[in-house]
């Protein structure tokens, strides 16, 4: 599977983050999770944004007892995924 930080969520962590932007994205560079049929990018964006209301360990918490209600808690459940992770981080260049 293709690592999920892509440029759009790595600048999207980097202005909502701020200063702890950095651990931020190596923690999300470093998680692994089963949920092999679930695109790297919606996964690690979910726990992004989760982390951006409930705080990193939390969010680290719930995707790693189960990926998919992480993806719930960031809205990005349903089929329309990828317009959501186009409204928050913009354009897919790719």
């Amino acid at each position: 599977m293709e690592h999920g930080l892509t440029p759009r969520l790595t600048a999207w962590v980097s202005e909502q983050f701020g200063a702890e932007a950095t651990f931020l994205l190596h923690q999300l560079a470093g998680f692994r999770s089963d949920g092999e049929r679930v695109p790297a990018e919606r996964l690690l964006a979910a726990i992004a944004f989760v982390a951006d209301g409930h705080g990193l360990p939390a969010a680290l918490d719930l995707a790693r007892r189960d990926w998919r209600d992480v993806l719930v808690s960031a809205g990005l459940e349903n089929d329309d995924w990828p317009a959501v992770l186009d409204d928050i981080l913009g354009p897919d260049g790719g």
